[in-house]
């Protein structure tokens, strides 16, 4: 009846409305929210990612790391310590800890007394970006091995990986 009446009208006709109707409507592909963590990280690159500095650059990881999970998860409160994020993580429902590192993942060695915690957030399986503290910019700076010896071995600090439960 609708189409009587627009055609009627004059608005359409018959062969616009025929060709309307076969027209195909491409997939609309959801971005999954680990997707949108890589992107996010992935984007970011090089760029400053704790622009407000509340924490000095050279202790600006935790600042810029939750400042990238807050793209994702508007809600998330933005900390200034490696520690506060650790926890942070560990009680959010919407991230698990694992024992396997892959894109996407943040990895968080918290402070320990005065030895300095980092944290970041691996762009592919086995590159973590993180902030460089001499620059201020987010850099896709370590490998996990390379994490592990600076972190384990020259800081005696322990290293967690969470993954966003999607």
């Amino acid at each position: 009846f609708i189409k009587q009446v627009l055609m009627w009208l004059g608005l359409y006709s018959t062969k616009e409305i025929e060709i309307m109707e076969y027209i195909p409507l491409p997939p609309i592909k959801m971005e999954t929210l680990q997707e949108k963590m890589i992107r996010v990280a992935q984007e970011a690159l090089d760029t400053d990612v704790s622009p407000l500095n509340q924490a000095p650059k050279e202790l600006s990881c935790a600042e810029g790391v939750s400042n990238l999970i807050k793209k994702v998860f508007p809600d998330f409160t933005i900390t200034t310590g490696t520690s506060t994020l650790f926890t942070q993580l560990k009680n959010d429902k919407r991230f698990k800890a694992t024992l396997t590192p892959s894109i996407g993942c943040v990895i968080v060695s918290p402070r320990i007394g005065d030895r300095a915690g980092h944290t970041g957030i691996f762009i592919t399986n086995d590159r973590v970006a993180s902030n460089d503290s001499k620059t201020g910019l987010w850099k896709g700076n370590y490998t996990f091995d390379s994490w592990i010896k600076t972190f384990k071995y020259s800081r005696n600090l322990h290293t967690y990986l969470f993954e966003i439960i999607n």
